[in-house]
């Protein structure tokens, strides 16, 4: 949030648009969003959307920002690759590995270089559509079927490994 405050202090009309469960955090949230957006103007909190309409948020946005400072597997980040959205994202792992170029990268821990990554996008179309381009393509490899694969690979190869040292 402070962030994007940040970015529409410089004059850059962007919105924030927040979409999941709040949970245990929500009070935080709602003090943060008060903080940097009492009016309401540019923090769109939409909630819970059920899964089956997620891909019509992602066609909307025009551009996806992934601040998180750890994560295994973000789910979330795949879809919007998937989604073929230009993304600001944060610079610690699993996200460098799974975009690679795909991204404008950013410690999500410092709002001035949040800000910095999501205006370098903003302001560069040609940018913008490179990341966009990219970050489809990076998801690619990532389907359920190579998943199964992979964790029944897995499964074969410590079978095989417990079966040789019982003999």
């Amino acid at each position: 949030m402070e962030a994007v405050h940040r970015l529409r202090q410089m004059g850059l009309p962007v919105v924030l648009e927040l979409v999941g469960p709040v949970h245990h955090s929500g009070k935080r949230f709602l003090k943060a969003q008060s903080q940097w957006d009492p009016k309401g103007e540019w923090i769109q909190y939409r909630g819970e959307i059920p899964f089956n309409h997620l891909h019509d948020i992602y066609h909307e946005a025009e551009e996806f920002v992934y601040a998180s400072s750890c994560e295994n597997m973000p789910n979330i980040l795949l879809e919007a690759m998937a989604s073929g959205l230009p993304i600001a994202s944060s610079n610690r792992g699993p996200m460098p590995q799974m975009l690679d170029k795909a991204a404008v990268y950013f410690n999500p821990e410092n709002s001035v270089e949040i800000a910095n990554a999501i205006k370098t996008l903003v302001e560069d179309p040609h940018l913008r559509d490179e990341k966009s381009w990219a970050s489809y393509e990076a998801a690619k490899p990532y389907t359920w079927r190579r998943c199964a694969q992979d964790t029944f690979d897995f499964v074969a190869q410590v079978a095989q490994s417990t079966s040789a040292r019982v003999k």
